[in-house]
């Protein structure tokens, strides 16, 4: 390692640091957070990711929510996840640059792909949501499989390509983590094929190796899977029920995640029309730029080129192409979303030749995406989910007497910090109240009753009624009954 990796290292460290700690001492809980944490820790036996092929995130979460008892706890669960992405940063650092060096590519790749691994809304809310914590583990895992393989093929005396067995085996091990952590985690894989393919210019042995692999890995964890559903006793979720619609999923693909990896570090919601027109307008740029930095090429070649690239994109998000659900979350992203951003930089590099210009552009393009980044996280995500989570809080102890058993909670509509703060709402990740969703009320406020009254019984014996609609929740609410309460959710959070 040299003086500049150092002080590039370093650079990206600090920045990461400045952006997310704050979130360790942030208390709030988001969505699942209040279901695991009660669960994990009441119920036993309760599993929630057992069924959905994710073993090793099950194993992560009775182990972290089933030793956390306060939501103070859970500000601890996301100094873990905090803690192993600064422990797996300079493993990204290391590997994409010596796969930059070894396929002779312009350094600043480098820089700029892991400011952008930082910024990025998949890296955002694997920090802020500790029901995401296991995220650094699966996208790691993964891009250690891929470079496993990448680095182990090496030219035979036949000018051919031969790997060896450690690195298969190596792939195979780190490849099988990512999957039974995150599937679309091990969608890293690809990254190291993917810039061999942008420095190449043309699909050969070594990409082809890799795609075998990969569908190799996918193979093997499908049955390892349906292995310890048998072992476990358990039934497989109906979100992994295998759901082959191949003109259906294309449209998703290449309406919702691709478009979205488009959008780079900057939100839109999943249906905003400026966010499909910023996403024509940009694949459409990209496009032409790669078509026309590769004239001299024929026709056969470049199809054959853009083919390629979009099989390697296809399947990096192949776990989602199987399935019948159709949910690109910025969670599931982090592979596709640097696959896309290390394609159009390798473009830019290259059409700016000049040294001097491409770190007057990387550094223009970095400050976008920390800034855009600290946006974000502080006014998107922390800002309305803490004062939430605060007004609730203050409004459930106020209200709840040792003699209540019984709740009725009004919940605030899904667009309700949109209208408020007048801010982004995307998916169920950003600009969304966590007790929006059915699952959450039950749990929040047993939770809040817990620790303020330290009575386990009360907690456990509330039954808590909730809705959308305010008129149908008071039809059978009883007046003057001392036993029952009344949570206004959205005059709460006004």
């Amino acid at each position: 390692m040299n003086r500049r990796d150092v002080i590039l290292l370093s650079s990206v460290l600090i920045t990461f640091i400045f952006l997310y700690l704050p979130v360790s001492s942030a208390t709030y809980l988001y969505t699942d957070e209040a279901v695991q944490l009660w669960e994990y820790h009441h119920s036993k036996g309760f599993h929630m990711f057992l069924q959905q092929g994710r073993y090793i995130t099950e194993m992560l979460f009775h182990w972290r929510f089933g030793n956390a008892r306060t939501v103070s706890d859970v500000s601890s669960i996301r100094q873990f996840s905090l803690t192993g992405w600064l422990l797996c940063i300079p493993v990204w650092y290391f590997i994409i640059r010596n796969v930059v060096i070894r396929e002779k590519l312009p350094q600043i790749i480098t820089f700029l792909s892991m400011v952008y691994l930082i910024a990025m809304p998949p890296m955002t809310i694997s920090l802020v949501w500790a029901s995401c914590m296991e995220l650094f583990i699966a996208n790691t895992c993964g891009l250690l499989s891929g470079y496993c393989l990448y680095n182990g093929i090496t030219k035979d005396k036949h000018d051919g390509k031969s790997i060896s067995n450690s690195a298969v085996c190596g792939s195979l091990i780190f490849g099988l983590v990512a999957l039974f952590t995150y599937q679309t985690g091990f969608g890293c894989f690809f990254l190291p094929f993917i810039i061999h393919l942008v420095a190449a210019g043309k699909p050969d042995r070594k990409i082809v190796i890799g795609i075998i692999t990969s569908v190799t890995i996918y193979f093997i964890y499908l049955l390892l899977f349906r292995f310890s559903l048998q072992a476990y006793q358990v039934t497989a979720s109906n979100r992994t029920d295998i759901h082959i619609d191949v003109l259906n999923k294309l449209i998703f693909f290449m309406g919702r995640p691709l478009a979205s990896a488009f959008h780079f570090t900057f939100l839109f919601n999943e249906r905003s029309q400026p966010g499909t027109i910023v996403y024509l307008l940009l694949a459409a740029s990209a496009l032409a730029a790669i078509l026309i930095q590769r004239r001299a090429h024929t026709v056969k070649e470049q199809i054959s080129y853009l083919g390629t690239l979009f099989v390697l994109l296809g399947l990096i998000y192949l776990p989602a192409f199987l399935v019948e659900e159709n949910y690109s979350s910025n969670r599931t992203l982090m592979a596709l979303k640097m696959a896309v951003f290390i394609v159009l930089t390798a473009s830019l590099c290259i059409a700016f030749r000049s040294i001097k210009k491409q770190y007057a552009g990387a550094a223009v393009m970095a400050v976008l995406f920390v800034a855009n980044a600290w946006y974000n996280l502080h006014y998107l995500f922390l800002w309305p989910v803490k004062q939430e989570y605060q007004q609730l809080t203050t409004a459930i102890e106020a209200t709840i007497r040792p003699t209540t058993d019984t709740v009725y909670f009004l919940r605030p509509p899904e667009d309700f910090f949109e209208k408020k703060y007048s801010i982004t709402r995307s998916w169920d990740e950003f600009g969304v109240p966590s007790s929006f969703f059915a699952w959450v009320p039950p749990y929040l406020v047993k939770q809040v009753v817990l620790e303020k009254t330290a009575n386990s019984r009360l907690a456990e014996k509330l039954v808590i009624i909730h809705s959308l609609n305010r008129d149908s929740l008071l039809l059978h609410f009883p007046l003057n009954a001392s036993n029952v309460v009344y949570i206004d959710g959205p005059a709460m959070l006004k």
